[in-house]
């Protein structure tokens, strides 16, 4: 920034443009720009957790620093969004900012270990809150910095020789991504990006609550397979029907068998995991009939940056998803209160209570536990004691007996 002759600015000026070169440094090593939104909506509540320049104003003015100084350039995309179809604006470094900051270590991007960054707070239209810390908010907090300094700490590689992996510590899938077009593109990620944070939904500590951040949670679920902890293979070992077991527990009854089963859609196991947590998930039918619809009219959206706003759904995946609705509902009659509430999110922290107790005590045994919402990626030799615990706290949490299986 002194050489630049921007260091004597406003200081969250100066700040925000260093977070942007920071990202665009990355972005370069890994080939391609950034996305940045240039509506408001978007950085409400972003400076309660990435800092007080992280504000649309802030952001704005660094752009045009950073490109009079001519080390950034901007691509807007159109101001009518049926003409960007979806496009969003991108920055990356020119030439000259390359030669300025491309190898220099200072710009590595460095997470933020504070509360409000590890301990993330949302409203109900999805942006970040101010919170004052209360004894909960401490107690995670406090248990994610031993977690996060055992995954900086730990050798993570892969068995699949396709992956190419680098000193730096990027990792590059051949074909691992798909574009809005549907054409494949190598999958870049950072084996670094490795700060586990938890987030809470609706204003409310009861609801959500799982952990993200990891970078193997990006793997698909047979490269996760792949990967070795220090050097030894690991095995996949996940909670068998987590969401619908806690619904039976709350009515405290046994879930019987695989809840996604259903007689009539058998072979469709998958489609039915995931309609039926979206049932869960639902606030209402309407919501949760369209939620299956659209992604029976595209599965690869979500992979590709598509919005609704792409999709058409066609009569047979409305009919679709509202038999697979009824077939569910009429099979799980004994929890059908819990349908089309929200009660995912209650399912989701007590699931995340039981994940955060298992890594806790692996952690006190000397054993690093990935996790992947419901599932950990464990050495092997260390796949016995992690079913113990995982089955121990499901217990003590939930009040039932859980079930654990090994992925295959």
């Amino acid at each position: 920034m002194v050489k630049l002759g921007l260091a004597s600015g406003k200081a969250r000026y100066v700040e925000a443009l260093a977070f942007l070169i920071a990202e665009a440094c990355l972005a370069a090593r890994e080939g391609r720009r950034v996305s940045v939104s240039l509506n408001s909506n978007y950085w409400t509540g972003m400076q309660h957790v990435f800092g007080r320049a992280s504000t649309l104003t802030f952001v704005r003015e660094a752009l045009k620093l950073g490109e009079a100084a001519g080390v950034l350039k901007l691509k807007k995309a159109p101001a009518n969004p049926w003409d960007a179809d979806g496009m969003q604006s991108t920055f990356a470094l020119t030439p000259a900012g390359q030669e300025y900051f491309g190898n220099d270590p200072t710009y590595e991007r460095r997470e933020l270990v504070s509360q409000s960054n590890l301990v993330r707070l949302k409203d109900l239209n999805k942006n970040y809150l101010r919170y004052t810390p209360n004894a909960f908010s401490r107690d995670r907090f406090a248990r994610l910095l031993p977690l996060n300094e055992r995954l900086m700490a730990v050798a993570i590689g892969t068995q699949n020789p396709n992956i190419r992996t680098y000193e730096d510590g990027l990792w590059i899938i051949p074909g691992g991504r798909a574009d809005r077009r549907g054409n494949t593109k190598d999958h870049v990620m950072r084996s670094d990006a490795r700060i586990l944070h938890a987030t809470f939904n609706n204003g409310d500590w009861d609801q959500g609550g799982r952990t993200s951040g990891l970078f193997t949670m990006q793997l698909p679920k047979a490269e996760r397979g792949q990967l070795k902890l220090d050097g030894k293979p690991v095995e996949l070992i996940d909670f068998s029907c987590s969401h619908p077991r806690i619904a039976y527990a709350e009515a405290r009854l046994p879930l019987e068998g695989d809840a996604y089963l259903i007689r009539g859609w058998e072979g469709q196991r998958d489609f039915v995991k995931r309609a039926l947590n979206t049932a869960l998930n639902a606030a209402d039918p309407k919501a949760a009939w369209a939620s299956i619809a659209f992604r029976l009219a595209d599965p690869n959206a979500r992979r590709a940056g598509r919005t609704r706003t792409d999709i058409r759904p066609e009569a047979c995946h409305w009919r679709k998803a509202a038999e697979v609705l009824e077939a569910i509902v009429e099979h799980h009659d004994q929890i059908r209160q819990a349908f089309f509430t929200g009660a995912g999110l209650r399912f989701m922290r007590t699931e995340a209570d039981v994940m955060l107790d298992t890594m806790t005590e692996a952690h006190r045994c000397g054993m690093t536990l990935l996790p992947t919402y419901d599932e950990f990626v464990v050495r092997h030799d260390h796949a016995c004691r992690t079913r113990e615990l995982m089955l121990s706290n499901w217990h003590r949490v939930v009040g039932r007996e859980g079930v654990v299986s090994v992925v295959s």
